[in-house]
Protein backbone atom coordinates (compact mmCIF):
# COMPACT_ATOMS: atom_id res chain seq x y z
CA UNK A 1 0.00 0.00 0.00
CA UNK A 2 1.16 3.56 -0.45
CA UNK A 3 -0.12 6.99 -0.84
CA UNK A 4 1.30 9.62 -3.22
CA UNK A 5 0.23 13.53 -4.23
CA UNK A 6 0.54 16.60 -2.41
CA UNK A 7 -1.38 18.98 -0.62
CA UNK A 8 -5.33 18.14 -0.34
CA UNK A 9 -4.95 15.64 -3.79
CA UNK A 10 -3.73 12.27 -2.22
CA UNK A 11 -4.73 8.74 -3.79
CA UNK A 12 -3.78 5.65 -2.13
CA UNK A 13 -2.84 2.57 -3.70
CA UNK A 14 -4.88 -0.26 -1.72
CA UNK A 15 -4.65 -4.33 -2.15
CA UNK A 16 -7.89 -6.06 -1.79
CA UNK A 17 -8.38 -8.89 0.20
CA UNK A 18 -8.34 -10.97 -3.27
CA UNK A 19 -4.92 -9.10 -4.07
CA UNK A 20 -6.16 -7.20 -6.52
CA UNK A 21 -4.85 -3.47 -6.25
CA UNK A 22 -6.93 -0.72 -6.34
CA UNK A 23 -5.99 3.32 -6.58
CA UNK A 24 -8.59 5.57 -5.08
CA UNK A 25 -9.06 9.17 -3.89
CA UNK A 26 -10.93 10.74 -1.32
CA UNK A 27 -14.84 10.13 -2.22
CA UNK A 28 -13.71 6.65 -4.18
CA UNK A 29 -16.08 3.56 -3.33
CA UNK A 30 -14.04 0.27 -2.57
CA UNK A 31 -14.52 -2.30 -5.35
CA UNK A 32 -17.29 -4.76 -4.30
CA UNK A 33 -18.39 -2.82 -1.08
CA UNK A 34 -20.77 -0.15 -0.01
CA UNK A 35 -17.01 1.64 1.93
CA UNK A 36 -16.01 4.80 0.41
CA UNK A 37 -13.05 6.36 1.39
CA UNK A 38 -13.45 9.21 3.88
CA UNK A 39 -10.18 10.67 4.05
CA UNK A 40 -7.03 10.09 2.87
CA UNK A 41 -3.47 11.39 4.48
CA UNK A 42 0.14 10.93 4.95
CA UNK A 43 -0.20 8.40 7.72
CA UNK A 44 -3.29 6.39 6.10
CA UNK A 45 -6.70 6.05 4.88
CA UNK A 46 -9.57 6.21 7.17
CA UNK A 47 -12.97 4.66 5.69
CA UNK A 48 -16.85 5.17 5.99
CA UNK A 49 -16.92 2.42 8.03
CA UNK A 50 -14.61 4.00 10.66
CA UNK A 51 -11.47 1.39 9.77
CA UNK A 52 -8.30 3.36 9.39
CA UNK A 53 -5.89 1.72 7.26
CA UNK A 54 -2.20 2.85 8.23
CA UNK A 55 1.07 2.55 6.53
Amino acid sequence: MEINGKDKRLHAVLRMADGRQTSVTTGSQLPGTSVTVKSISLSGVTLSDGTTLTF
